[in-house]
């Protein structure tokens, strides 16, 4: 079952398939399971593909550079040697409700030493340590940048899904229902 899981979600990460969803700036997405809650909001829109979210876990506030493929909202966090892939969407669940999926990788020190570009990244960080920021705008060249470094944080991630990785590796992955 995992690994069907995470099978869908690499593809709905690669694959830009119809609209199932919508969001908007100041959207708000709040999701939950037995062992405790998240809440999505959308603070900024760059274009139909990027855009800037604050989730909420544990009473910690992360702001993080997302990506919109239409069916879904995802991100991915890199923090002491851990990647964290998020996933919200509906076109995993059987009745098309919206889903919040997170698998969390540890990382080798060669996929460490590829995503030290992380560091230059203005978000994936707790909220306070970026709230100097203006949330609201990004130039075209940080734009440029933040794409550059998701799509780096995405090949690390297409490396963690080989079958080799995902027998070898003990991963941590949560499911929750949401509402919007």
């Amino acid at each position: 079952m995992k690994k069907t899981i995470i099978t869908l979600l690499f593809l709905l990460i690669f694959t830009k398939i119809a609209n199932s969803f919508e969001i908007k700036k100041d959207s708000f997405f709040f999701c939950k399971d037995e062992l405790g809650s998240t809440g999505i909001k959308i603070l900024k829109r760059f274009d139909e593909n990027f855009l800037i979210l604050q989730s909420t876990i544990n009473g910690n506030k992360w702001v993080n550079f997302a990506n919109f493929t239409g069916d879904a909202i995802e991100y991915v966090s890199i923090e002491k040697g851990f990647l964290t892939m998020v996933m919200l969407s509906k076109m995993l669940s059987e009745d098309r409700k919206l889903t919040y999926y997170t698998v969390v990788f540890q990382l080798k020190p060669e996929q460490i030493s590829k995503t030290k570009i992380n560091k230059k990244s203005k978000y994936d960080k707790l909220f306070e340590k970026i709230r100097h920021y203006d949330l609201k705008s990004l130039d075209t060249k940080e734009l440029e940048n933040e794409i550059n470094i998701h799509n780096i944080k995405l090949d690390v991630l297409g490396e963690l899904l080989t079958e080799q990785n995902i027998e070898a590796q003990g991963i941590v992955s949560r499911t929750m229902n949401c509402s919007s």
